[in-house]
């Protein structure tokens, strides 16, 4: 069973001063892309990033027997999500074993959560297209 979320949870290890909530740059996104993004195109790309953050923030948030913080845990889920999105928006544009030793983690741990991300979201990268454990859908 799935545990219960906690929408007042707040990480005693954040500061402070930190704000809760920042505007999105909508005006940016656009630009980006090179185009103006209509109404429709801005509640499909808000859906899209909601339910990235979904994924991101879907960890035990009340585990006792583990060392790692929840804040640990979404950091790892969000560099796995960057990486199988673009390994290149890492300095050097690692391996999965490279990344894991720089982030002081195994690489069978980053290897499932990267494996997740691409069973949930249907993506991969370059590293992971000869994958010798890649499962054909």
């Amino acid at each position: 069973m799935k545990p219960e979320f906690h929408e007042d949870f707040r990480n005693p290890h954040v500061d402070p001063l930190e704000t809760a909530h920042a505007d999105f740059e909508w005006d940016n996104v656009a630009e980006h892309l090179g185009e103006e993004l209509g109404r429709q195109d801005k509640e499909k790309l808000a859906l899209a990033l909601r339910r990235i953050f979904q994924w991101v923030l879907e960890i035990d948030y009340n585990i006792q027997c583990s060392p790692l913080t929840p804040d640990t845990l979404i950091g790892r889920r969000f560099v796995a999500l960057a990486w199988v999105t673009n390994p290149d928006l890492f300095p050097g544009g690692p391996s999965l074993r490279q990344l894991s030793r720089h982030f002081g983690i195994t690489a069978p741990i980053l290897a499932d959560l990267t494996g997740q991300v691409c069973r949930e979201f249907g993506i991969q990268n370059r590293a992971q297209d000869h994958a010798w454990n890649r499962k054909e859908e």
